[in-house]
């Protein structure tokens, strides 16, 4: 049952009940001096079978995607004299991106991308999810890898906690 407005107020709403509002709706139009507010939509029951019927709890049609988690990043180690001094337009062409490719240069720069070290410890993923097209970050991504080798200096410290090297043993 609905609250009823008196006769002589026109501004004030009526609500009705469903059986009522599904004959006024049938009707197409309410009246011309009435403001009629649709009664809440019938609560749907629970969907599908398991163990959230025994909790009448709804369950989703369609889940949300979960959220990605942020991966603690690991510590890189630091770069070569060479390696801080390898400028970005190097670093493309050693990614063997063109130099004049407006879509990398416009990417790097909308990201205010002033070093290559930025590209360290990023998946091509991490890249794509920022904007950049899957080759783009993966010809990026490459690259890292590459240079890794030989613009990252290893200290004595990480050089014995890496455990054996590979060779004839001494004993």
């Amino acid at each position: 049952m609905g609250r009823l407005a008196s006769r002589a107020s026109k501004s004030s709403i009526e609500y009705v009940d469903d059986h009522v509002w599904k004959s006024m709706v049938s009707l197409q139009a309410p009246g011309p001096a009435r403001q009629v507010a649709q009664p809440p939509l019938p609560r749907p029951g629970p969907k599908g079978k398991g163990k959230h019927r025994a909790f009448n709890q709804l369950v989703r049609e369609s889940p949300l995607p979960s959220p990605t988690r942020k991966r603690t990043p690991l510590p890189l180690p630091p770069l070569t004299d060479a390696g801080r001094r390898m400028a970005i337009t190097e670093f493309l062409i050693h990614c063997n991106i063109n130099e004049y490719d407006s879509t990398s240069h416009s990417l790097i720069d909308g990201h205010c991308i002033k070093h290559w070290c930025f590209f360290r410890g990023q998946s091509a993923d991490d890249l794509m999810r920022i904007g950049f097209p899957r080759g783009l970050a993966t010809q990026i991504y490459n690259g890292v890898l590459e240079l890794e080798v030989t613009m990252t200096s290893v200290t004595p410290t990480d050089s014995a906690s890496a455990g054996p090297t590979a060779g004839p043993s001494r004993f």
